[in-house]
């Protein structure tokens, strides 16, 4: 006979030291990140940057990683849940392996939910079961709600997709991913950005990350050093595009950029 579908356990974290790190849990879990930030990988989706009012989706035998990396700060309160529910959520695209990180933002109302059913666990007993299921539906779809909401119109789209482009100016463009972090398919976040900025997303980054370069470059970093801090594995490449983009190599960039001793 199946296991019937449970809330399993789920608690505060605050200001949580450690990470979690190369793991495989034996259940599902949710982990509301409620202040900081850091970094989530698994081996089906790769890495990505966490920030405050992210959810983590954990799904059995996915090993996986998360932290707080080199930001200050990481508190999450998390649940984790079994049972027949976890292929009915799936069923419903409220849990999607293929999408680890949800993005529904901070929401006080989305934290008493996590609060109501992390307190009331610890005094559960198998008849309360079916309500903390329940809840656990509710938290799903608020979830689903408030990331529809957050991306309801094209603007909104692509102002967020600036935002994780922004963060993410050294890693490489993975324009799938982004969209599924967003919520939303491929063909859609390119239409919406490309309507909102007149740029496709590949322009558009492209320009933000020589706008960035020139910022370091005027604080004196070494071409190599700026390279490197913006994803540039070939310091050819980087010239080409920056000198594409400014109109200048970026030696010269630098020089002219560069405050120097008065007399020289």
């Amino acid at each position: 006979m199946p296991q019937p579908s449970r809330i399993i356990d789920g608690q505060w974290l605050h200001e949580k030291a450690g990470a979690v790190a190369d793991r495989i849990y034996s259940a599902h879990a949710l982990v509301y990140l409620v202040d900081g930030g850091g970094i989530y990988t698994d081996r089906l989706n790769g890495s990505r940057p966490v920030a405050r009012g992210d959810v983590l989706c954990l799904f059995p035998d996915l090993r996986h990683s998360y932290g707080r990396g080199s930001s200050p700060r990481w508190s999450e309160v998390w649940i984790s849940f079994s049972g027949p529910i976890c292929a009915a959520l799936a069923n419903e695209g409220l849990l999607d392996r293929r999408r680890p990180m949800r993005s529904p933002g901070h929401d006080p109302a989305l934290v008493a939910l996590f609060d109501t059913m992390v307190t009331a666990l610890p005094r559960a007993t198998a008849a309360d079961q079916p309500v903390l299921v329940a809840q656990l539906h509710r938290i799903l779809a608020e979830i689903a709600a408030r990331e529809s909401a957050g991306v309801q119109r094209d603007g909104d789209l692509a102002t967020a997709a600036m935002a994780l482009f922004e963060e993410e100016l050294g890693a490489p463009l993975d324009l799938p991913a982004t969209a599924r972090r967003l919520g939303v398919g491929y063909d859609r976040l390119r239409r919406a950005f490309t309507a909102a900025t007149g740029r496709s997303p590949t322009r558009w980054r492209l320009e933000r990350r020589i706008a960035r370069a020139r910022e370091l470059l005027a604080r004196g970093l070494t071409l190599a050093d700026c390279a490197e801090r913006l994803g540039y594995c070939d310091l050819h490449h980087f010239a080409r595009q920056f000198k594409r983009i400014a109109g200048v190599n970026p030696g010269r960039w630098r020089h002219a950029a560069t405050p120097r001793p008065a007399g020289d």
